[in-house]
């Protein structure tokens, strides 16, 4: 009887060990999303607030320099829109770079797990 609790007790444990895992990926996936959710709706609603001013800016120079400079105006304006965008590709692509991996949280308990149970990786 002694070794059959003792089986049932371990089952028990690591079910309940798999149960917390599976939660704290759950909360993980959840975080995740949320966090690229915000991300998309702010970057959504930034790029078409620039788009907008910028467009107002751009037409309001253009008529204010309609007599002395326009092509000089449309070609800065032009190549002001182009470094605006490698500045919001870069910030964006260095904001993707060093994003947590996904479920990374459930990835360090899991090997915490390992270490603890006598299991080198």
């Amino acid at each position: 009887m002694g070794l059959e609790q003792s089986l049932k007790g371990l089952a028990s444990r690591l079910v309940a060990i798999a149960g917390t895992r599976l939660e704290l990926a759950a909360v993980d996936l959840e975080d995740g999303l949320l966090r690229m959710a915000i991300l998309l709706l702010a970057g959504i609603a930034g790029v078409l607030l620039l788009v907008a001013g910028s467009m107002f800016g751009a037409v309001a120079l253009l008529i204010w320099q309609w007599d002395a400079a326009r092509l000089l105006t449309a070609s800065l304006i032009g190549i002001g829109y182009v470094v605006a965008a490698g500045v919001i590709a870069g910030v964006a692509w260095r904001s993707y770079r060093d994003r947590p991996p996904l479920l990374h949280a459930t990835l360090a308990e899991l090997q915490a797990d390992r270490r603890s149970l006598g299991e080198h990786p």
